[in-house]
């Protein structure tokens, strides 16, 4: 990531320019390296949204939802005025789209610092639905998979069963993935030791009623 941001190019407004600069804050992001990420005096439109994006998770994921709720404002502002410019990301993505995808995770991560689960669960639904909207292209022009953040909101909502199924499709898209094999892994274990936990409840029930 840091070579990507070394190699951008000169031209301020190049929204391509703008997408490799902001590497290492999605990185940092993807990684959940919240010390280091830090603000950035870059005057790119596309590159200030990720950039409100980056801080905005790192408040949220300190429990500062008041900060988190700026950066969102900030985020949001950047989206519609990258849009009115018709900025792109190498020419094929709009960077509007790809900011609307970070605001819906952003979201996601307030509600998620909020203690809102079904909220979080319902963000990150919708950033995957716009995340799927964006046009194909490989590598993906955004690095954060909307399908990990559902399925770790699932998995904290203990709708485990829902979590598994959005992990087991991410693999279908990206097979052998670590994160989607780890958040299968941990359905499978929250739900068993649901069931562990039910039948060790019913045992103690039945074997209470049999001593009466």
């Amino acid at each position: 990531a840091d070579q990507l941001a070394a190699a951008a190019g000169a031209e301020e407004q190049s929204g391509a320019r703008q997408h490799f600069l902001a590497a290492p804050l999605l990185t940092q992001v993807r990684l959940q390296q919240w010390s280091l990420v830090q603000d950035n005096p870059d005057s790119g439109l596309y590159f200030r949204g990720l950039t409100h994006f980056a801080m905005g998770r790192a408040h949220a994921a300190r429990g500062d939802v008041a900060a988190a709720r700026m950066r969102l404002q900030s985020l949001q502002h950047a989206s519609r005025a990258a849009r009115d410019a018709g900025l792109k990301v190498k020419n094929v993505h709009r960077s509007s789209d790809v900011l609307t995808v970070a605001a819906l995770q952003l979201l996601s991560g307030i509600a998620t610092a909020s203690n809102r689960s079904a909220d979080a669960v319902r963000f990150a639904r919708a950033a995957v639905a716009a995340e799927d909207r964006l046009v194909a292209d490989d590598p993906p022009v955004w690095p954060l998979p909307s399908r990990h953040m559902l399925g770790e909101a699932l998995l904290r909502a203990d709708r485990f069963a829902e979590a598994r199924k959005v992990f087991g499709a991410d693999l279908k898209r990206y097979p052998q993935n670590c994160v989607a094999l780890a958040g299968v892994d941990k359905a499978d274990r929250a739900r068993l030791s649901v069931r562990a936990s039910l039948h060790a409840a019913h045992t103690s029930a039945h074997l209470s009623h049999c001593s009466k």
